[in-house]
This record gives structure tokens, C-alpha cells and sequence, in this order.
């Protein structure tokens, strides 16, 4: 019996034995460069002057690129476009392709699950508000699928996590999946451009999460059978004391 229960404790273990960490990370390292000429961008081959890019293990595909309406940045160091100040709504940004756009696929037999987005931003105007919205293709790109957002105000800053830890459909997807930020900009004019530019050196922007392997089917057979056997026991125990 033992035995059996230590077979069980593993299948769990190994479900349960991913932890998140970072899957991709875009971070300025301090030695400017200019990322207008480097799109698309691939996490896990590419090597640009002035950013790190760094990438988990099992990920077969780690791409950063822009939408078709996008004009790229040339602010040394960052990663922005110059046009971003051509909408003035999330659905206007949407038809307009306006977004960056980051394609991560799992390698065979391992699985995504995305517990959040990290971002650092800032804008090069300081009479306008920008507006970043987080969609996905599993979960969809129209104005009613964001994902989160945050805005930059009066040429600030803004930073944090978009938690989507709770998303079921960002949960064991073993297939290709893209994330696009949209960028548009609600009030003010002036200098229509925004950047990612920590100030810092540190983390710039990341999707987190873990690759894990898919279990075999014989894994969830001896979950199955473990928590047939754990009911059974409780149910015992419940019956002897009474």
C-alpha cells in the first residue's frame, strides 16, 4: 500500500512541481542601441546591443514583433513605436494594428501556463495619456478581450504585473500562443510616441509563467485512482468511528 501511495504522491508531484518563472524577458542592459532595424526579434537565437533577451528552456519559438501599422522606435536601448499616437481608442488601435506583439509555442510535448505579464513603460510626450491593453489569441483581439491594462500619464511612468494566474484558457496550453499590447493615446497632443524604458537595468518587460511537461495519460490515471483511493479511506474512517 505504501508503495502504491508513493506512485500517486509523485504523478502529483510532477503536475504540481513547475514553478513559475520568467519564460521570456526583454531588459536594458545600459549600452543604448537601436532596436528600429532589429524586428522581429527572436528570444532565443538573437544577440542586440543594448538588451538582453533571455528565454526558458523547452520553449521551441520566442518572437517579438510589430504590428503592420506600427512605426519602430529608434530610442536607443528601448522598445516603442513613433506612431502610437495614431489612435485614440483600444478599438481604433485594434483596426489600425497598432501593438506589440510577443509569439511564444512550447516545445513537443511540454505545455505553457501563464501566470503574468511584467511591464515597465514610459512615454516621450508630455501632454498626452497612453493607453496599453493585453490580448491574447486564445482568448481573443477585439476591444471587449483585454486581458488588462495600464496608462502612462503626462510623460510618467508605469509599472507592475498584469496577474493571469486565474485565466484558465492562459492554463496548459501546449500550442503556439501570441500576446499583443496595444498602445493608443486618449488625451493631450504632442510628440505621439511611447517606449519601455526601465531607467534602471533591470527587468524591462517579461511574460512569467512555466513550461511543464504534458503528464501521460498514465499519470492522470494514477491521480484518478489516488483520489478514488483517499475517498475510499475517508469514507472507512467515517464509518469505524462511527
Amino acid at each position: 500500500m505504501k508503495k502504491t501511495l508513493t506512485i500517486i504522491g509523485l504523478a502529483v508531484a510532477t503536475l504540481a512541481g513547475a514553478q513559475a518563472q520568467t519564460l521570456i524577458s526583454f531588459s536594458e542592459n545600459g549600452t543604448g542601441g537601436d532596436l528600429s532595424g532589429a524586428y522581429p526579434i527572436d528570444f532565443i537565437n538573437d544577440t542586440i546591443t543594448g538588451i538582453d533577451l533571455t528565454a526558458a528552456s523547452n520553449l521551441s519559438n520566442a518572437t517579438l514583433s510589430l504590428g503592420a501599422g506600427a512605426q519602430a522606435g529608434n530610442a536607443g536601448g528601448s522598445l516603442g513605436f513613433a506612431n502610437s499616437g495614431n489612435a485614440t481608442t483600444l478599438a481604433t488601435a485594434i483596426t489600425a494594428n497598432l501593438y506589440h506583439s510577443f509569439t511564444l509555442t512550447p516545445s513537443s510535448g511540454f505545455e505553457l501556463n501563464i501566470s503574468g505579464v511584467t511591464y515597465n513603460a514610459d512615454a516621450a510626450s508630455a501632454t498626452s495619456t497612453f493607453n496599453f491593453n493585453l490580448l491574447s489569441s486564445v482568448t481573443g483581439f477585439t476591444s471587449s478581450d483585454s486581458l488588462g491594462s495600464f496608462s502612462v500619464i503626462n510623460g510618467g511612468n508605469a509599472s507592475g504585473t498584469i496577474n493571469l494566474s486565474g485565466n484558465s484558457a492562459l492554463q496548459g496550453v501546449d500550442s503556439t500562443i501570441e500576446f499583443r499590447i496595444y498602445v493608443s493615446r486618449s488625451a493631450g497632443s504632442g510628440t505621439a510616441s511611447y517606449y519601455a524604458d526601465d531607467g534602471v537595468n533591470s527587468g524591462l518587460f517579461s511574460i512569467n509563467g512555466s513550461v511543464a511537461a504534458v503528464p501521460e495519460p498514465s499519470t492522470w490515471a494514477l491521480i484518478g485512482l489516488g483520489s478514488a483511493f483517499m475517498l475510499w479511506n475517508l469514507r472507512r474512517k467515517r464509518s469505524i468511528k462511527a
